[in-house]
C-alpha cells in the first residue's frame, strides 16, 4: 500500500533534521546548505519563520516539551535556542 502525500514543504538547501511540535501545530526543519531553521504552520502548511542558524550546517532541531522553544545544533559546535 502506498501512502498519499499530503503536501511538500521545502527549502533551498538540503534538510538535515525535522520535528513536529507535540501539540501538532508546527513543523520545524534545519537545513545544511542555507544554515537556517524554518518553521511551518502544520495546519495551513504556511511558512511562519526562517531563522539564521549561524556559521554551520544545522544537524539537529527539536521542540521543547512545552512547544515554546526550538533548539538547534549545528556543525559550528553551537546550540541555539529560538522563541517560537
Amino acid at each position: 500500500r502506498t501512502a498519499a502525500e499530503l503536501t511538500r514543504l521545502s527549502a533551498r538547501g538540503a534538510i538535515r533534521s525535522v520535528a513536529w511540535s507535540s501539540d501538532g501545530a508546527a513543523i520545524v526543519a534545519g537545513t545544511s546548505d542555507e544554515n537556517t531553521v524554518r518553521i511551518w504552520d502544520a495546519r495551513t502548511w504556511a511558512l511562519r519563520d526562517v531563522w539564521e542558524g549561524g556559521g554551520g550546517e544545522m544537524n539537529a532541531v527539536a521542540f521543547s516539551p512545552d512547544g515554546h522553544t526550538v533548539v538547534s545544533g549545528s556543525s559550528d559546535a553551537s546550540v541555539r535556542l529560538y522563541d517560537v
